[in-house]
């Protein structure tokens, strides 16, 4: 039998709290939240194996402060590292959590703000544990067009990004439905593969951007708590983006929420074998049917987890790279 719960944490930021994504950014604190910060936890237990999944508004994390987060819900939770997958929305117009060295203003509130999110997130992956009951499943796939290929090339030939109609785009929508055992909505998963730069340095408010409000929808619309999860969004981005209006946001969310809606409204986590009683002449005969449920089909649940190291481009020495700078901080002297 499939057990499942959620649990979730409030992480909004406090007002002045840095903001960082932007390197075209000129202020250094965020003035409000447009909407709230959110770490929702989806537990998920089938005999003796039990795992989590959360989904955390923010940008991301470094390795180190990774496992602080993991190390503190093995601590609370009981549950080994290689159970629990941790996903960041990847908003670009949430606190500073991982380029410290770049605040100039304001460090001590982000530092407050980093120590207190493990404990936060711990305790939503607690909750879920405390909420575990008999669920279904289903799945579907469906398509949004709110994406779009960002890499464009400058007329200098360097990489620029933007937004590019011609390039090969994954628009695909999917969706996880979970039911207790009267048809009710316990969770959701949203996936999608979309970089959260809708809203961008131009903004001083904290958004989870297009994410947080697609998540708002699904919850709408179908009950429980949804989860977005972040896709492979590499080359991917907003088709419309890069923007300070909050409404460019709010509306791609909408879009990509009731896409994820209508999916999970069509599922049938409790199916029915439908049989033919008679008919019921009324102009025309019109067809009865009684509608028998099917059991339900075992669900087993299996982890699979590997290490895969990704390595990056070397870095030049800092001197080779202060001259560098230095070379082109002359010619915009010129």
């Amino acid at each position: 039998m499939l057990l499942a719960g959620t649990g979730r944490s409030d992480i909004t930021p406090a007002p002045g709290t840095p903001q960082g994504g932007w390197g075209a950014q000129l202020h250094q604190r965020g003035i409000a939240s447009d909407l709230p910060f959110l770490a929702t936890a989806l537990v998920l237990q089938e005999a003796s194996t039990q795992v989590a999944i959360l989904d955390i508004d923010a940008i991301g994390f470094d390795g180190a402060f990774t496992s602080r987060i993991l190390s503190e819900i093995e601590k609370l939770c009981g549950l080994p590292r290689s159970h629990i997958r941790l996903s960041c929305t990847h908003t670009h117009s949430g606190p500073n959590t991982f380029r410290l060295a770049m605040i100039r203003e304001g460090l001590d509130m982000v530092q407050q703000y980093l120590d207190q999110l493990p404990g936060r997130i711990a305790g939503a992956v607690w909750q879920a544990q405390q909420r575990l009951r008999p669920v279904r499943m289903g799945a579907a796939t469906g398509s949004c067009s709110i994406n779009a290929g960002r890499r464009v090339r400058l007329t200098d030939g360097r990489m620029g990004v933007g937004v590019d109609e011609n390039a090969l785009v994954d628009r695909t929508v999917r969706v996880v439905r979970f039911d207790d055992e009267h048809g009710q909505a316990v969770a959701s998963l949203l996936h999608y593969a979309c970089h959260p730069t809708t809203i961008a340095w131009q903004s001083e408010h904290f958004t989870p951007d297009y994410p947080g409000v697609a998540r708002q929808v699904m919850e709408r619309e179908l009950g429980g708590h949804c989860l977005f999860l972040q896709g492979a969004a590499g080359n991917l981005g907003p088709r419309v983006g890069f923007t300070g209006d909050l409404s460019v946001y709010r509306k791609a969310g909408r879009i990509l929420g009731l896409e994820g809606a209508r999916l999970a409204l069509e599922i049938e986590t409790h199916p029915t074998r439908r049989t033919l009683r008679g008919f019921q002449e009324s102009g025309a005969p019109i067809a009865l049917y009684d509608y028998e449920p099917l059991p339900a089909e075992e669900c087993p649940l299996r982890v699979a987890y590997r290490l895969a190291p990704l390595p990056v481009r070397a870095f030049p020495q800092p001197a080779e790279a202060e001259a560098e700078a230095e070379k082109l901080r002359a010619q915009c002297s010129r």
